[in-house]
């Protein structure tokens, strides 16, 4: 969403080649997200799989460096398809990355993009292959909203990344 959130930008395409691009504007932000939202759904129904789009090399690098940096535990997988699920770990236990982000923000869709990028590093580490179709979903461990994660098609393992969290002084 751009523009304070009253327009939507879609892309599509074929993976390796050139994107196709198209903006929507609407009068209000909730409008936009519905919009958003519908859109993605519907593509998803329809068997498309949503891609990480990176401009430059920074975030990848940032996102091995997290990775390498976490504790990774796998666990046989619970359902079909395995789920990876990230947690921050701090010296007073570990806490629902994407839960809490929730409580915050309300908006998990635009916390899973920045997550999204770790996946392939993730994938990599546990020596599966890292373009592994990757969905999002509020319920990937339940069928109520308290276990957002990924569902990765392919993955015979639930994955929990857990990163370090460290402090910063201002």
């Amino acid at each position: 969403m751009l523009d304070g959130g009253r327009r939507v930008r879609c892309t599509w395409g074929r993976i390796g080649n050139t994107p196709a691009a198209k903006e929507f504007r609407f009068d209000d932000r909730s409008e936009a997200k519905t919009f958003m939202n519908r859109k993605f759904n519907e593509k998803l129904r329809k068997g498309y799989t949503e891609q990480a789009v990176v401009a430059d090399d920074k975030p990848t690098k940032l996102a091995r460096l997290v990775v390498a940096s976490a504790d990774v535990r796998t666990e046989p997988a619970e359902k079909k398809h395995g789920r990876i699920y990230f947690w921050m770990v701090d010296g007073e236990g570990q806490i629902d990355v994407m839960q809490e982000f929730g409580k915050r923000y309300g908006e998990h869709e635009t916390d899973a993009k920045i997550w999204r990028l770790l996946i392939p590093h993730v994938l990599r580490r546990l020596g599966k292959p890292s373009d592994l179709p990757v969905s999002w979903s509020q319920y990937a461990g339940c069928t109520c909203p308290c276990s957002p994660g990924f569902i990765v098609r392919g993955l015979n393992v639930d994955v929990h990344v857990h990163i370090p969290r460290t402090k910063t002084t201002h």
